[in-house]
């Protein structure tokens, strides 16, 4: 059976679907509207808004053949709020003039701010792996596992037969671990995690010693 995602999220895809399936018809009918009655900014809005909409059913239903409409869909949305912002500044300076320094010290805070943003993403991503490396470490030794080593990395939409990731992230990460068993023979153990705690055993076996090259020299 087919799992559907948007955005490579099977939760994103239940709790967003039914409102996107449901906005096609009416943003359809809101820009037929606009058109009718002349109003063009709104009948434009309609139809960027409906085209987004379509678009993300069709990454939905194809995330291989259809995942890069996401990045149209984000650029879009980045050079939306680009122009915006620069309208906005420009009346702003126009109608109701500034300090050449307030405007300075504005445009400093808004790149300050930008970059503190990215900073803290990469905090949350980088708290939410370790978060899952705790939980893949301590379903291991609840199953009677020494833990040794761990790594971790992003998940990715697969298709049946395909080696290498494809499609838009997950929001589960794959995490591995070279473990020790009761009987101190060495495993390789690949989890399927998320924020909330282990889903699935992807894979329990021998540990091939060729994997010892391609470990981090420090552990994680």
């Amino acid at each position: 059976m087919k799992r559907f995602t948007l955005f490579g999220s099977h939760i994103l895809f239940w709790m967003l679907a039914p409102w996107v399936i449901a906005s096609i018809p009416l943003f359809a009918f809101l820009a037929y509207r606009g058109f009718v009655l002349k109003e063009w900014m709104g009948s434009v809005t309609a139809s960027v808004l409906l085209i987004f909409c379509i678009f993300g059913v069709l990454m939905a239903f194809s995330p291989k053949r259809f995942g890069w409409l996401a990045f149209i869909i984000g650029g879009t949305i980045g050079v939306a709020y680009t122009l915006y912002f620069c309208e906005t500044l420009l009346l702003t300076i126009h109608y109701h003039p500034v300090k050449p320094s307030n405007l300075i010290l504005g445009i400093i805070c808004f790149v300050v701010l930008s970059i503190a943003f990215m900073f803290v993403a990469y905090g949350a991503h980088c708290t939410l792996n370790r978060i899952c490396a705790r939980h893949a470490m301590r379903f291991c030794r609840r199953h009677g596992l020494d833990v040794s080593r761990v790594r971790w990395r992003m998940e990715f939409e697969r298709q049946p037969g395909d080696k290498s990731p494809r499609g838009v992230k997950t929001e589960f990460t794959l995490v591995q671990l070279d473990c020790l068993d009761s009987q101190k023979q060495r495993r390789l153990i690949l989890l399927r995690v998320w924020l909330f705690g282990v889903r699935k055993l992807l894979s329990d076996e021998k540990y091939p010693e060729s994997y010892d090259s391609q470990w981090p020299q420090k552990c994680a």
